[in-house]
């Protein structure tokens, strides 16, 4: 489910770089953290209860013993992942209900990207003659 999350709020996060119509919207922007991190969050708390588990059903250990392991087994083996996976479904739940970019908004982005390599390439053209003319 994590996986899942973590892609389906990249694929929306995209479309931040994608279309203008998102670049100022505050709603997009709050959902853009919010999904980033709920994401963040159930990878934490996956990778410390996959530790913690790890380190109770070690061979010969004997820190804990009877109820109290039962109680930990149960807590790091169900019970954490299950909450990571509902944080992780909460943060693709948050992705699909980003607000949706306008219809062709995506033409916009390529013309300011087409004005930006040519100004940079005739910015750089304007440098090399200059530095050729000065002796």
């Amino acid at each position: 489910m994590i996986v899942y999350a973590g892609i389906t709020v990249l694929w929306a996060d995209l479309s931040l770089v994608w279309h203008p119509s998102l670049w100022f919207n505050f709603a997009w922007i709050f959902f853009f953290s919010l999904g980033l991190f709920l994401v963040w969050l159930a990878i934490v708390i996956t990778a410390a209860s996959f530790v913690r588990f790890y380190e109770l059903m070690q061979y010969r250990q004997i820190d804990f013993r009877g109820w109290r392991k039962a109680g930990r087994v149960l807590l790091y083996g169900v019970g954490t992942p299950a909450l990571s996976y509902t944080v992780g479904a909460l943060g693709a739940d948050v992705a699909r209900a980003m607000p949706k970019p306008a219809e062709g908004d995506w033409k916009i982005v390529v013309a300011i990207m087409g004005m930006i390599l040519a100004i940079s390439a005739m910015a750089s053209t304007i440098t090399r003659l200059r530095a050729r003319r000065s002796p």
